[in-house]
């Protein structure tokens, strides 16, 4: 990895670190101790943890898998969340991995929106490789009233992507339409503009029981954890009637409840 800090009277200065240098770490294990290690060709998720001195204050960024790379040779991207905001713009935000496979059920995009607003959900951010027409629509109405952040996601253009989360059953290129990689991005996109950022797929809802909304909620724990600033909420998994079996769910209605 190579970072360029800040310019400093016209004088750009570059570093560089290395997980041969024992200057950067590197974790690829995201996806569970039942998934098998993926084979050479396949692409999985990875953070790149640079080390180096002063890489706080980088604006620019680049990765290379080849060490004897020139560093003048290689595609910088900027980075553009370096400044830690005091007020954000929204108080929750919901990000939504990627829609995929033409998706089409309007009704349930529709109730899940609604209940979010009742919830009080200020912005939902969606990553859109495909859906219907019919759910295009409701996109479009949804983006035209600011509630809603449509990222374009076309990874099925570049990689074959599993159509489950297990790739083990699902092969593919990348796990999940790059489920990991989009909820990643979108926490970074909205880390300063979102007091809370929220990780959901399209068939999930957060309910607080003892609470009217989740601005209630997440006050009362704070109150009972004042040091934690990440929250896990279990999963609770209903069927769609009540001679289904649990583990033959697909996930198609599940909701996250707590407190």
């Amino acid at each position: 990895m190579s970072a360029e800090p800040e310019e400093e009277q016209g004088v750009t200065n570059q570093m560089e670190c290395s997980p041969e240098r024992d200057d950067s770490y590197m974790n690829d294990q995201h996806v569970g101790d039942s998934v098998p290690s993926p084979a050479p060709s396949e692409t999985i998720p990875t953070d790149v943890l640079c080390q180096g001195k002063h890489t706080q204050y980088a604006t620019h960024v680049a990765i290379s898998a080849d060490e004897h790379s020139d560093i003048n040779n290689l595609d910088f991207l900027p980075v553009k969340n370096r400044v830690n905001e005091d007020s954000f713009k929204y108080n929750f935000t919901i990000c939504i991995s990627s829609l995929f496979g033409n998706y089409n059920n309007v009704l349930q995009f529709d109730q899940t929106m609604e209940m979010y607003k009742l919830l009080g959900v200020q912005r939902v951010v969606i990553y859109n490789t495909s859906c219907g027409p019919d759910l295009e629509k409701l996109l479009q109405h949804y983006e035209k009233a600011g509630f809603l952040e449509i990222v374009p996601w076309p990874i099925d253009q570049f990689l074959k992507p599993s159509a489950g989360w297990n790739i083990k059953f699902h092969k593919g290129d990348i796990q999940y339409y790059g489920q990991l990689v989009t909820l990643n991005e979108c926490i970074y996109r909205h880390m300063y503009q979102s007091k809370y950022v929220l990780l959901n797929d399209i068939d999930e809802i957060i309910m607080p029981y003892k609470y009217a909304n989740l601005a209630l909620l997440m006050e009362a724990l704070q109150q009972e954890h004042k040091e934690v600033t990440v929250f896990l909420i279990e999963n609770h998994i209903f069927p769609k009637t009540q001679f289904e079996e649990t583990a033959s769910k697909t996930g198609s209605e599940v909701f996250k409840i707590v407190m």
